[in-house]
């Protein structure tokens, strides 16, 4: 779990008068890097995550964001109902997905870019969608390309044009859907909720 402290509060709540006083006496926040990956599912299919490094003082905002299936989540328990189970999420932050075979996986570095705090903040954020997960269908990278464009960050068009069953990143021209509210988390296997960032 991310950490609290009065940058989160400065990032989080820029709109509130009594915040907008502190953040005109502050110094301005440091930029994160970031890294957008793959590595080899199958074939050419090629799973996308995203490495974030953020300085101090907000280097809580960085490491690893991967969406996945919710069998692969930690705490995740199938609910009764049949409709409800295996929907795409985030992967919880302790854990990293792996190649089936490692050693052909092929890590590869698609794009590199420069985020403010607030997207970083934004990027971090614990997500269920209510589209259930499909090899072939809305996946992770339908979830990376969603969270990233909502972030303000364009992909490569070549990425997205590379999508289809037969691509490289099979999933990506799918969007992922809507997003599962925190109060309903629990009706679809999680029953702890998402994790949430302090504010």
């Amino acid at each position: 779990m991310l950490g609290g402290g009065i940058w989160l509060a400065t990032i989080s709540c820029s709109g509130s008068p009594s915040v907008q006083k502190h953040e005109d006496s502050a110094p301005p926040l440091p930029p994160c890097t970031a890294e957008l990956r793959s590595w080899v599912v199958a074939g050419r299919g090629r799973h996308l995550y995203l490495d974030l490094d953020c300085p101090e003082p907000i280097t809580e905002l960085s490491g690893r964001v991967e969406y996945t299936e919710s069998r692969l989540r930690r705490g995740y328990v199938p609910p009764s109902d049949p409709q409800k189970v295996n929907r795409l999420v985030r992967l919880d932050r302790a854990s990293i997905l792996r190649p089936p075979i490692e050693r052909l996986a092929q890590d590869r570095l698609e794009q590199r870019f420069e985020l403010s705090a607030k997207q970083a903040l934004f990027l971090q954020r614990d997500r269920l969608f209510l589209v259930r997960y499909q090899l072939l269908g809305p996946n992770s990278n339908s979830a990376m390309r969603s969270v990233l464009e909502a972030a303000g960050i364009q992909l490569n068009p070549k990425m997205i044009a590379s999508g289809g069953p037969l691509g490289s990143f099979p999933g990506i021209q799918l969007p992922a859907g809507e997003e599962v509210p925190p109060s309903r988390w629990a009706e679809f296997g999680f029953l702890e909720g998402p994790i949430t960032i302090p504010e």
